[in-house]
């Protein structure tokens, strides 16, 4: 194999590790040890549909703009527009009632058990 050929393969290589890396870690889909058997079959169940989901949304990426990203981006990307929608909504709120407290509190309420 020439050597251009290998390091494709270890490029192509490391960022699908980064994906599982950053699929077991940012997303707590890593850790199933100890659980029975049906639990098991359910952890993976979620795993895959999950894998699914970023390969769709990678694959839409690419048609709209024809190039590549990594399944941490559209982690990444998710993420920011969950927090736009967020943001927004919590702003409109805080437009219209002029209190940033019970802005807060109505998104963010505390927990009666919570220590504050």
């Amino acid at each position: 194999m020439p050597l251009t050929d290998h390091a494709e393969f270890v490029i192509c290589d490391y960022t699908i590790e980064v994906d599982n890396w950053y699929l077991k870690e940012a997303l707590g889909l890593g850790d199933f040890r100890l659980q029975s058997f049906e639990a098991t079959q359910k952890w993976f169940a979620v795993v895959v549909l999950a894998m699914n989901y970023l390969q769709y949304q990678a694959a839409e990426a690419y048609l709209q703009e024809q190039s590549v990203c990594s399944l941490a981006d559209v982690i990444r990307q998710h993420r920011l527009a969950h927090w736009r929608t967020f943001l927004r909504k919590a702003l409109a709120q805080l437009l219209r009632s002029g209190d940033i407290e019970a802005t807060i509190e109505s998104l963010l309420p505390a927990a009666s058990w919570a220590v504050t």
